[in-house]
This record gives C-alpha cells, structure tokens and sequence, in this order.
C-alpha cells in the first residue's frame, strides 16, 4: 500500500497559496471554506501571530518540500561598473534567470527519512518559485520573497 503522511501544515494555521491552485469552495457553519493540495501551498502562518495586515516574513513556515526566500536585489550594475537594464538584471547565464536569498524557513523534506541541506538564515541560489506577495493589494513591501521547492536550489554559500 502507498504510504500516507499527515498534512505537513498545522491545524488552524492559514495558508498562502499559488494562483495556479484549483480550490474547491465549500461552505461549513456558515463560513466558508476551501480545499486545496497540499502541494500547492506557498507557506503557512499562525493567524494570532498576524492579528491585523498580512503576516510578518518571520512568521511564514515552509512546506514540505519547499523553503521560503527572501530573495537578494537585483543589482543593475556589474562588478565592472557597466549599467544594465532592468530586464537584463533579471537575466542570468544558462538559459534562465537564477536568484539567490536567505533563507527564511525549511520545509521538512518530502522524501521521508530525509533531511534537508538547508537552515533557516543561509545564503541560497536558486531556479524558480513562486512569489509570495505580503502587505497587501498595495504591495507595501519593498523586500520580495519565493517560496521554493527544494529541489530548484542550486547551491548553498558555505559559512
């Protein structure tokens, strides 16, 4: 029989998901709810953590499988001093663009009996992942963060 694991998010926690997810509506008591995958999960939250506005980066916990960023800026000038476009910024060797951040939170791995490679704080470079956006429909907030599978980081900077 396949093995089952539990939900690797915790009860009464609230979640941030992909725009790509399918939800299904359902309505309970007179609230309403929704189902989504759990693969589709950005990172969750402790509401009480969060009583007004959107949660503090801190508070967001990774998934299984996924690490939450806070993604380095883009510089628009090389070592060399030469200034690029902001579209050339974004653009990396190698055919995709590839970032790199500190990591914010780890996912337990989702292969079971195993343990990541990462640590909440460590310097990581990456290919894909899916913007978390915080501070609500204004944006407020300058920093951006990913929520990235573990699989898509490339490499960790040795302390």
């Amino acid at each position: 029989p396949p093995a089952v694991a539990p939900v690797a998010v915790p009860a009464g926690h609230r979640i941030l998901y992909s725009s790509y997810a399918q939800v299904t509506k359902f309505e309970l008591e007179g609230l309403e709810h929704g189902l989504v995958r759990e693969d589709d999960v950005l990172a969750s939250f402790d509401p009480s953590a969060a009583a007004v506005g959107p949660p503090e980066p801190s508070s967001l916990l990774a998934p299984r499988g996924r690490v939450v960023v806070r993604v380095d800026e883009q510089s628009l000038e090389t070592e060399d001093g030469l200034l690029l476009s902001a579209g050339a910024a974004k653009e990396g060797g190698g055919g995709g663009a590839i970032s790199a951040g500190i990591v914010l939170s780890v996912g337990k791995s989702a292969i079971e009996g195993e343990e990541p490679e990462l640590a909440a704080g460590e310097r990581v470079y990456f290919r894909y992942g899916d913007e978390i956006k915080l501070g609500g429909a204004g944006g407020s907030r300058r920093e951006k963060y990913m929520s990235v599978r573990l699989a898509n980081c490339i490499a960790k900077v040795a302390s």
